[in-house]
């Protein structure tokens, strides 16, 4: 008998969680996991790479940075996974096949999980005037702009960092905290968020808004709220207010959309190129599809999108694995309800804010908590050793960072 032909497209959270369960429930099964690259990257902790202070200069170590977020497919999947590495071309649901790098890959269920690429909402000169922050690559190349910026100038800089978001909130206190290292009396550092809702961290709870402002104005992060950017010139953002910035260094964090949503044939995307998916996380028109991670248009009960974030995709995947399964079985699939989400917001050194339903911690052992869920999700996709291994390097790595 033919085994069922299973294809992951992207790895990841959304993606690797999905392959994971895939092969261990189904024991029949032939899987293929296409990425970009050969890794999975750890995206909560990009953050931490942009504020280490040492070995900026030394490309050893940039690659040792870079072995704590990108972990390596063949050291999750060892066995009975075919892993791809391919740029995705053409996904066609009609005639269920990928196509990517000029071969196509059949399929009798596919799990799209190519994540997102940062969105700039149209906004002239914002891509071109402004570093995202997606990748290790990405994180070192900001801490990189900074230090130039650090050497060369002679007079005051300014950074600002576009979005008040969970990326935009952890980049501030990273580079507030490099800052401090680095910085020269001679001159002014200066670092703002400019966000155009009337907080941080905007939907979040009101304890949690107001913790994380109050930690962000501690690290003289500068705060500028009900602004949102209309256009992007080299050296400064016009708001639609008519108010003008001025920056040496702008990073964009503001928006994300799903990463190759025009390159699938037989289904439509919403406004931010995002499939929209039915309650068991299948598409509405190809029910051997699922769509999980941040290219997933998922509603909550009240109509809301459900906010991307990586424990979400973690959840999506395990429930699109199981409905495969039943698929396969001729069962009727299970529903996907999300979790109580679960927040740890890093902000400066050795802070965090860690939310569990009503109950929140901060300081230290926030950022002690956030170091705990990394091991947790570490042991979840590697063996044993190879999840202490990582663990502690980076443990070590960030505490002594923020000493």
């Amino acid at each position: 008998m033919e085994k069922t032909k299973v294809v992951v497209a992207g790895a990841g959270f959304g993606g690797v969680s999905a392959a994971s369960k895939i092969s261990q429930i189904i024991p029949d099964v032939d899987l293929t996991i296409i990425n970009n690259v050969d890794f999975h990257e750890y995206h909560p902790d990009l953050y931490e790479l942009v504020g280490i202070s040492r070995g900026i200069d030394d490309i050893k170590f940039s690659s040792v940075l870079k072995s704590l977020t990108d972990i390596p497919l063949k050291k999750i999947f060892p066995q009975k996974v075919s892993l791809i590495k391919a740029i995705v071309r053409e996904v066609n649901m009609e005639k269920k096949f990928i196509l990517a790098e000029g071969r196509e890959y059949k399929y009798d269920f596919l799990v799209l999980s190519l994540g997102s690429e940062t969105f700039y909402y149209g906004i002239p000169g914002a891509k071109e005037f402004s570093l995202p922050l997606k990748t290790s690559t990405d994180a070192l190349k900001i801490r990189d702009e900074i230090t130039r910026l650090i050497k060369t100038k002679d007079n005051d800089i300014k950074i600002i960092i576009a979005g008040g978001g969970f990326t935009g909130v952890e980049l501030a206190g990273s580079i507030a905290s490099f800052i401090r290292k680095k910085k020269r009396k001679s001159y002014k550092i200066s670092l703002s968020i400019v966000e155009g809702s009337n907080n941080v961290l905007p939907g979040t709870a009101e304890q949690v808004r107001q913790g994380i402002q109050k930690q962000l104005q501690n690290l003289g992060v500068g705060l500028v709220f009900n602004s949102f950017i209309a256009r992007v010139e080299k050296d400064k953002v016009v708001t639609q207010e008519g108010l003008e910035i001025p920056f040496d260094l702008l990073i964009w964090t503001t928006g994300i959309e799903g990463e190759g949503v025009k390159k699938i044939v037989g289904e439509k995307e919403t406004k931010k190129q995002k499939i929209e998916v039915n309650p068991d996380l299948s598409t509405i028109d190809f029910p051997e599809v699922f769509v999980v991670g941040d290219m997933a248009d998922i509603k909550n009960g009240d109509g809301r999108s459900i906010p991307a974030t990586a424990w979400a995709a973690i959840g999506e995947g395990e429930i699109a694995a199981e409905n495969i399964k039943r698929r396969i079985e001729g069962k009727k699939p299970i529903l996907y309800h999300p979790n109580e989400p679960i927040f740890v917001v890093p902000c400066g050194p050795f802070f965090a804010l860690a939310i569990f339903g009503s109950f929140l911690v901060s300081g230290i052992l926030g950022w002690i908590i956030k170091r705990g869920v990394a091991l947790k999700y570490f042991w979840s996709v590697l063996s044993p050793t190879e999840a202490i291994k990582v663990w502690i390097l980076g443990f070590w790595v960030y505490f002594m960072n923020d000493l």
